[in-house]
């Protein structure tokens, strides 16, 4: 059926009447946005109301379909035609509800998918479903600089090294000494103070960076999108999303980054996050029974151009020399010597 034509044979007859869309409308029982949409030719009238259109514009059905006045000679030829254009538009309609309701399988499959997906991912990156759950206490911190350092150590930089560390050299003495590092020793063996330069800062482009449980997945591209360039942004991303909860309805790039944070992020007492006079992060380990400190971390020297990074470990097991309420002292006492 030609739906221009029968909309505008409802116009038309609707003004021989005298009638608005408005009247019209509360006679047949629909809005008079229907009534416009039927005249401008954007749909059909539906079967239940044809008789009540019919009356309320005085002409037959064979006329209201065929979008015209009907004489005796051409009613009954009409009549068989209208027939047929029904019958086809009654099929192409099943066949519209029978797409739309395959559409709206398939959807519903595609979505069941992709929850049993996410629900899979979450069962392999995640054990809980709170950060904070993870008992991981990050804090930020400034540290404050001072001009304690009394020791030029790797890398051309300077640092606070307390009296009771030695520096030593020799790999048959203690097991830890290597190139690229400066290591000192505390008396009796109670602890070692150690400065690495590392080589690079920069995440590469290895998908094996993080671990096994990552190893199909380019953890490049993900920290490119998440703008992490440095195990120090890791950290401070961490720390901005540790209240972050995740489950089925999260992106996938979530969920690895938490599955990341499992893997990476060492258990200690306090994680700190430094920054001020000094660009860096340490995890911090005390035990109570022993009174032993230790501390566990990377900061970071600005060259102008670019930046050295160098990792740290600070161990008193006396908790005498070193502890949590002094170890300021040394971190804040780093400078370059350039």
């Amino acid at each position: 059926m030609n739906q221009e034509k029968v909309g505008k044979f409802i116009k038309e007859r609707r003004k021989v009447l005298n009638l608005t869309q408005e009247d019209l409308a509360d006679k047949v029982g629909v809005s008079n946005r229907t009534i416009s949409k039927w005249e401008n030719g954007h749909g059909l009238p539906d079967y239940s109301i044809l008789l009540a259109l019919c009356k309320a514009l005085d002409v037959s059905i064979n006329e209201l379909l065929s979008g015209q006045d009907l004489t005796n000679e051409n009613y009954q030829s009409m009549f068989e035609e209208n027939v047929i254009k029904v019958m086809d538009y009654n099929n192409k309609k099943v066949k519209r509800q029978f797409n739309i309701k395959l559409l709206f399988i398939i959807l519903f499959v595609l979505l069941g998918l992709s929850i049993g997906y996410k629900a899979y991912l979450l069962h392999a990156y995640t054990r809980d479903y709170k950060l904070s759950d993870i008992n991981i206490n990050m804090i930020k911190k400034e540290i404050n600089k001072n001009d304690k350092a009394n020791t030029e150590i790797v890398g051309n930089i300077s640092m606070y090294i307390p009296e009771e560390y030695t520096i030593e050299n020799d790999i048959t003495k203690f097991a830890l000494v290597e190139n690229g590092c400066s290591t000192f020793l505390l008396n009796n063996d109670n602890g070692f103070i150690k400065i690495c330069r590392d080589d690079t800062d920069v995440y590469t482009d290895s998908d094996d960076i993080i671990g096994e449980f990552l190893v199909s997945f380019s953890i490049h591209d993900l920290f490119m999108r998440k703008k992490i360039y440095s195990d120090y942004d890791l950290y401070n991303y961490y720390y901005e999303h540790k209240d972050d909860k995740v489950n089925i309805f999260s992106r996938k790039d979530d969920l690895r980054m938490y599955n990341i944070y499992l893997i990476t992020l060492p258990s200690a007492d306090t994680t700190y996050i430094y920054s001020n006079g000094l660009k860096g992060y340490g995890s911090e380990l005390i035990h109570k029974d022993y009174n032993s400190y230790l501390n566990i971390g990377s900061f970071y020297i600005d060259r102008g151009d670019y930046e050295d990074k160098y990792s740290f470990t600070i161990l008193d097991r006396t908790g005498k020399v070193i502890n949590k309420n002094n170890v300021d002292d040394i971190l804040g006492s780093i400078k370059a010597n350039f």
